[in-house]
């Protein structure tokens, strides 16, 4: 049986979640205070010796994004887990399949998660699409500072309304999908980071708010992530906030993560001339599965000089995990978009060009910006038309989703 979770599970569900990810008790007591009750949980339940026994659960956060202009909610999986003794019997498969068709009927394009093994995902057509950066660095003898810097760990509520506001603005000039924040998402990131025995730092420069980082202690080296300071800041912040953070607690060592954008600066590390850099490590982090092709075409844009005369085309899209989204579509580029629209039987019509057929997974790889690091035939279901047509597409390449939980 699968049921969504009325509150009356807490208790079990906190127990499960215990025994499958073993979480610090102070960042799970964190999680189920400040998360689970704004989020819904899908529950397998089986009937044993007259209990209710939980056999597996997905938890799904909500979080609206924002892509090519357009503010929607998504829902963010996390928690999925199948207790031991249930595993291997197509439980998951079961509460994805219904996560799926939920999701797609409050009209959400798409879901995404941050996998813990990316094995485990591939067979339910979840792809990867961005990417973060870890880059390992010592701090070296001061140099002369510039600026006057402040790092504060309280705001009021009035500052923080600015920050995400500006934070906003500059993640829509610069991401093609971003997580739009809030006070109440970073106060939550605030309480999060500090269950994780870490501090929430918000940056000044000159008396003017530049940026916020998280720092938490991990094994020998310091992490700084969820980084987030605008272009005009970002040699000098780097270079601060390991000065200060050095000061706070006595490391040498730090690990930085940071999102795509910052990719050309870290390969430069001559920039910042008091810091060693060591080779930069890019990671994959989220994984995205399409739900709404239809509403998916919302987010997608084409370029106009690249397109062919005849560009629109009939492709089959092969969806064996969720047969609702399997069939054949048209896909037309509409001036600088791109309309995809599901059509049966005679609707296809005779004088559609074929576009070929692709699967649901790699159509997912390209729409995110990863199929190039794919197979080369992901695409050999699909006629000359169709790749020609797919190549002009711009996807959502450069994303910004930072969110653990």
């Amino acid at each position: 049986m699968i049921i969504w979770d009325d509150g009356s599970n807490a208790q079990n569900i906190y127990d499960m979640w215990q025994r499958n990810f073993q979480d610090p008790v102070r960042y799970a007591d964190f999680y189920f205070k400040e998360v689970y009750g704004k989020n819904r949980v899908l529950l397998s339940l089986t009937e044993e010796e007259d209990e209710t026994v939980i056999r597996g659960m997905i938890h799904l956060n909500p979080y609206r994004l924002h892509a090519r202009g357009k503010s929607f909610p998504a829902s963010y999986i996390v928690g999925v887990a199948t207790d031991e003794d249930y595993r291997r019997q197509g439980v998951m498969r079961e509460l994805l399949a219904r996560t799926f068709s939920s999701l797609r009927e409050e009209g959400q394009p798409f879901t995404y998660l941050m996998p813990a093994d990316e094995n485990y995902y591939l067979p339910f057509d979840f792809r990867f699409g961005m990417t973060q950066f870890e880059q390992e660095l010592v701090l070296l003898p001061e140099m002369d500072r510039t600026y006057e810097w402040e790092f504060r760990t309280e705001m009021s509520e009035e500052d923080l309304d600015r920050a995400a506001r500006m934070e906003n603005a500059w993640k829509q000039e610069h991401f093609d999908l971003f997580t739009e924040i809030d006070t109440s998402y970073l106060r939550r990131l605030e309480k999060e980071t500090l269950a994780d025995f870490g501090r929430m730092y918000y940056v000044y420069c000159d008396g003017a708010y530049c940026g916020r980082a998280s720092v938490v202690a991990e094994f020998d080296s310091l992490v700084l992530s969820r980084i987030f300071v605008p272009e005009e800041h970002r040699d000098d912040f780097v270079r601060e906030l390991v000065r200060f953070v050095a000061s706070q607690y006595q490391y040498t060592n730090y690990q930085v993560i940071l999102d795509s954008s910052w990719a050309d600066r870290i390969r430069q590390p001559g920039r910042f001339e008091d810091i060693r850099f060591m080779k930069p490590a890019a990671r994959h982090k989220i994984m995205f599965r399409i739900l709404d092709l239809e509403k998916m075409s919302d987010l997608i844009s084409c370029r106009e000089d690249a397109l062919p005369a005849d560009s629109q085309l009939l492709i089959h899209v092969e969806d064996p995990v969720f047969p609702a989204q399997e069939g054949d579509y048209v896909f037309r580029p509409e001036g600088a978009g791109l309309k995809i629209v599901r059509v049966t039987g005679q609707e296809a019509g005779e004088d559609l060009a074929d576009g070929g057929t692709i699967g649901i997974g790699d159509l997912t790889a390209w729409f995110f910006g990863s199929l190039e690091e794919n197979e080369p035939d992901s695409l050999s279901g699909l006629t000359d038309a169709g790749r020609q047509l797919l190549s002009c597409l711009q996807p959502l390449k450069e994303n910004c989703i930072l969110e653990i939980v």
